[in-house]
């Protein structure tokens, strides 16, 4: 039976706890019944579904000290011969030996659009490649669950994100930052008033620059996917404009995943859906 966090710790609230949860995708999955398919026993099919991670180079979350604690790292290694995973230490010492002091842990990842998830039990420090790496020994199953989409979040209205488009867009005025409205490791919406700007479907844009927090800034490409009318409340004239990245930097998928990990571990202590 796969370790995950009991029922009672995880399940979301007003969900049956005989369904998998689909709100909060970034957190681990509690152990339900209905999972019981999605779980991988073999060791081939482990070994093909852990190597896939470290071969594409996908971020993980690794939850320890239950879900209030975590760090993005990568699975760096493999070893089928000794049935050890080897992944990236924390930037931050403290967190990394918070690591080490955890009794448990669980990392969850998305590779095509699959959940993968997994629980181990104590790492140890490692030399790997020259630097240092920690590793734990190869987990008893795998829960491999399909999602229709990387899992996007609600931004919070006050101190929210921004995206500050090309001057290209904006040719003869000043640069304008727009309010991201919700954001994923793909992908985000933003919205505007009518008549500041003129974006049509399909076109792309770049770079811009994004500001998830005073301390978290990035470039990237842009696509916009679709341009919606819409009123608000006072009756204007708005925009909403979904976009997907391009050419995404590694640092700012990373960023992006921590933030979206913040959200989700706060509203879920608040008892609500950041969806």
């Amino acid at each position: 039976m796969m370790k995950m966090p009991a029922p009672s710790d995880n399940a979301v609230a007003g969900r049956p706890e005989s369904e998998p949860t689909g709100g909060n995708a970034t957190l681990p999955e509690p152990y339900l019944p209905a999972l019981e398919p999605y779980l991988v026993y073999s060791r081939i099919e482990m070994l093909a579904i852990l190597r896939g991670l470290s071969d594409a180079h996908v971020l993980a979350t690794v939850y320890f000290g239950g879900t209030r604690d975590f760090l993005i790292s990568r699975v760096l290694d493999v070893n089928s011969e000794s049935g050890s995973v080897v992944f990236d230490v924390a930037p931050d010492e403290r967190v990394t030996r918070q690591v080490l002091a955890s009794a448990e842990l669980t990392f969850v990842s998305f590779f095509n659009h699959v959940k993968v998830q997994f629980s181990v039990d104590r790492a140890e420090l490692v030399q790997f490649e020259g630097g240092p790496a920690l590793q734990v020994r190869m987990p008893r199953c795998v829960l491999r669950l399909q999602r229709r989409m990387a899992y996007r979040v609600k931004t919070p209205v006050a101190n929210s994100p921004n995206v500050q488009l090309t001057t290209e867009v904006r040719p003869v005025a000043p640069p304008v930052s727009y309010r991201i409205a919700d954001i994923s490791a793909t992908g985000f919406a933003f919205v505007f008033q009518a008549g500041q700007t003129q974006l049509e479907q399909g076109a792309t844009i770049g770079p811009c620059r994004f500001e998830l927090t005073s301390a978290d800034a990035f470039d990237a490409d842009i696509e916009v996917r679709r341009v919606t009318a819409f009123k608000d409340g006072f009756g204007r004239d708005m925009r909403r404009v979904g976009c997907r990245f391009l050419h995404i930097p590694g640092t700012a998928e990373m960023a992006i995943q921590c933030y979206v990990n913040r959200l989700t571990v706060s509203a879920r202590k608040a008892g609500g859906d950041p969806r």
